[in-house]
């Protein structure tokens, strides 16, 4: 029995490290795109996949060793990575059909993001599950595991923001006269883009920050994680992208502006949770303050951009993501996940 507790730990384990890696590299991928003309094997290409080669050895091993009725959350997170490889193939297609882009809006890239999305949905829940079934971990490990994926999947939400979150310190660089980007990729960036944002219209920031938000936090917080686990899943994330933000710095890639105002809509998700206030009320108030705070934010302005531009025709989009991102996270919660965590 100690047996098998240290081998399903040391599997999740590095189920883990795996999935980290395809998170670093991808916001890795993110900064050099600003900064070199895309090639495949870049070396953040290169680390998202040797991320992807250790989840595929665990998955793998994880086959070999369980019952073929207990392999649905396996066959989920097999999906994810046969979503994902398709993906990359498609987004070389894409790259040589329309032109490289500046964007992490596009269809193919899209697909990327889904595909990891879907993995990690999958090892999140097949490590819940292991509580019910192996009983190789504890309640208190199990909840850790969850907690640390969830800020994976708030990532795998966040990431399109990035386009917006680095474009906007680029332009404010471009405005000064300072160029970021390598030769090769500036010829190519000012004969093809209106700008760093992609052509992104500017209200799709907010409506997909608030949308992601009220997802994510709403189902933490559903599933009970911990009293202050969407203050621990954003600052999670936060502290993620702090630390990626010095790396850059230091190595003179490009940075991005952070979300620091997520941390307060997290704080608040947890404060409306705890309250003894009828259920409707604890769900509804951290939305309504999703959309202030996230619109609050475009209020402010400061010499140099703490944030993307939010103008004032994002109040109706926001509303909408939060209300959308709810709903998702409610069917999510009794369809997907209840008899898990």
């Amino acid at each position: 029995m100690n047996g098998a507790l240290t081998k399903y730990g040391r599997l999740y384990s590095y189920l883990l490290i795996g999935f980290a890696l395809k998170v670093v590299g991808a916001a890795w991928d993110a900064s050099y795109h600003f900064k070199h003309l895309q090639e495949f094997y870049q070396l953040p290409h290169i680390l998202n996949a040797v991320g992807d080669l250790i989840v595929v050895v665990i998955l793998w091993r994880l086959w070999k060793i369980e019952q073929v009725e207990h392999k649905k959350e396996l066959k989920l997170i097999l999906a994810g990575i046969i979503v994902f490889i398709i993906a990359a193939g498609f987004d070389q297609w894409w790259h040589h059909t329309f032109g490289i882009d500046l964007t992490t809006w596009s269809p193919t890239h899209f697909a990327l993001y889904t595909g990891t999305l879907i993995a990690q949905l999958g090892a999140l829940l097949y490590i819940s599950r292991d509580y019910v079934r192996h009983q190789s971990i504890t309640i208190r490990l199990k909840r850790i595991y969850s907690l640390i994926f969830f800020i994976l999947i708030f990532d795998s939400f966040w990431f399109p923001l990035l386009q917006q979150e680095q474009g906007v310190i680029t332009k404010y660089l471009l405005g000064l006269g300072v160029v970021p980007f390598a030769p090769d990729l500036s010829q190519v960036f000012f004969s093809s883009h209106v700008d760093p944002y992609g052509g992104i219209p500017l209200w799709v920031y907010g409506a997909w920050a608030a949308f992601s938000l009220a997802l994510v936090l709403t189902l933490v917080k559903r599933l009970d994680l911990h009293r202050y686990g969407a203050t621990l899943v954003a600052g999670g994330y936060l502290a993620f992208r702090i630390v990626m933000n010095a790396v850059f710095a230091l190595v003179a890639y490009p940075t991005s502006t952070i979300p620091y105002y997520i941390l307060i809509v997290a704080i608040l998700f947890d404060y409306f949770f705890d309250l003894s206030i009828p259920q409707h009320w604890k769900e509804s108030l951290p939305l309504l303050t999703t959309v202030l705070i996230v619109n609050g934010v475009g209020l402010i302005a400061t010499a140099y951009p703490t944030h993307p531009p939010i103008p004032l025709e994002t109040i109706l989009p926001s509303i909408a993501g939060v209300v959308i991102g709810a709903l998702i996270a409610h069917i999510a919660y009794k369809k997907v996940f209840r008899g898990y965590l």
